[in-house]
């Protein structure tokens, strides 16, 4: 088995056990339990295709599925959502504000293109791991996509699993927190949250703590390709805050969980 396949194995046998052991509607136990064994299902579909399909396309095949098991993973955390931790929320919130006025009377209030720029960035949080898979295999190097996932996989996961225990709202949901611009990015993202996410705060970020350790794991390999993902990362941390996507504790404690994930795996 690899890396990666004991990480996914692990993860969803956690969650699988906590559906059971905590105190959640009946209906979130039974997702929670069928994704678990979807995601089981998906370590013993990828164990299967290396052992009796003699071809390349097993191997290609089992270089990308962990990126479709992080959605399952993702959508398992969710059911364990039941309602906000409200101090912690308004907690969250005040730092927020307290730093976004200290900034304004710094900096003033932004140029227009800046914040199109941060929203188009964001937009990027979800290609952005395909995109590091597909990095490798352009620049012939596909034999690393298991340190790859070693790093980007306990990074995310470790975003996921708070969430059955340390519960709010991501700033977006709240009334009065979204910024003024919009624009046809701002659209995009927002349909995309609002029909196909959890709506629910993953503390720290997940989108962050994926992005940074992407970034980082392709410094390894290559300078060039590995500074200009460690841009976007940069840029998807920083849309998450001023886009309010996600509050700043959030991305700052994604950033560390990469920084761990990525210093744990070295060489």
């Amino acid at each position: 088995m690899r890396a990666a396949d004991w990480i996914n194995v692990v993860y969803f046998s956690l969650l699988l056990g906590l559906g059971w052991t905590r105190s959640l509607p009946l209906g979130k136990r039974v997702r929670t339990t069928a994704l678990g064994v979807l995601g089981l299902s998906f370590v013993w579909l990828s164990l299967v295709i290396s052992s009796r399909i003699r071809s390349p396309i097993a191997s290609v095949i089992r270089d990308w599925l962990p990126a479709p098991m992080m959605l399952v993973a993702y959508w398992q955390a969710g059911q364990f959502y039941t309602r906000a931790n409200e101090e912690v929320q308004r907690a969250l919130v005040r730092f927020d504000e307290n730093l976004f006025r200290f900034l304004r009377s710094r900096f003033g209030a932004g140029i227009r293109w800046l914040s199109t720029y941060f929203e188009f960035s964001y937009l990027f949080c979800y290609p952005m791991i395909p995109l590091g898979v597909g990095a490798l295999y352009l620049m012939h190097l596909r034999d690393h996509t298991g340190q790859f996932w070693a790093v980007v996989l306990p990074a995310t996961y470790a975003c996921y699993l708070v969430l059955p225990f340390l519960q709010v709202l991501p700033p977006w949901v709240l009334r009065g927190h979204m910024p003024e611009r919009g624009g046809s990015f701002r659209r995009v993202n927002l349909w995309i949250n609002r029909h196909l996410s959890i709506r629910v705060d993953t503390f720290p970020s997940a989108h962050v703590a994926a992005a940074v350790a992407t970034a980082l794991t392709l410094l390894l390999f290559s300078p060039v390709v590995g500074l200009l993902f460690m841009w976007l990362a940069v840029s998807i941390a920083i849309g998450c805050v001023v886009r309010r996507y996600h509050y700043t504790l959030d991305v700052l404690l994604g950033v560390v969980l990469a920084l761990l994930a990525f210093l744990f795996n070295l060489p």
